[in-house]
């Protein structure tokens, strides 16, 4: 279950960063048509495998669901704005991250090598591998109980 969740997290993402107008649509649409109840069919699948049933299964399926969709929506939208827009917000972290006031900003001063050498894909997988995390923790807390 936990490798069709990542497989459809990047194919998600694959599909969303070649054809942007796509990718923001679906992240912010429910079209009701096949594929998107193959989608939902593919992740409730994988939730009720790890554990879960009833409503916790359809709370995380839409944590799933609404989590990787965000995130991809995100990315699409993002790549429809302009070439100098992209490069003046990606520069950010390296500039005007580095340069704000220690005093009222110590965290951001403090991790600001850090913040600026993050990459998109790290966020993704590390938001993936959270959600598969949350709903892991989740199925052993209702065993438990």
């Amino acid at each position: 279950w936990k490798g069709r969740i990542r497989a459809l997290a990047d194919g998600s993402l694959a599909v969303a960063l070649k054809y942007p107008v796509v990718g923001s649509a679906m992240a912010s649409r429910t079209t009701r048509r096949p594929n998107e109840f193959r989608v939902v069919e593919l992740i409730l699948g994988a939730v009720t495998e790890a554990g879960l049933q009833g409503a916790e299964a359809a709370v995380h399926y839409r944590m799933v669901g609404d989590s990787l969709l965000a995130f991809v929506g995100q990315r699409a939208a993002y790549l429809l704005f302009g070439a100098d827009i992209r490069a003046a917000d990606e520069s950010a972290w390296s500039r005007e991250y580095r340069l704000v006031d220690a005093q009222a900003f110590p965290n951001i001063t403090g991790l600001s090598t850090e913040l600026a050498e993050v990459t998109d894909e790290q966020i993704f997988k590390a938001r993936v591998e959270a959600l598969i995390s949350a709903i892991e923790k989740r199925a052993e807390t209702l065993r438990g109980a």
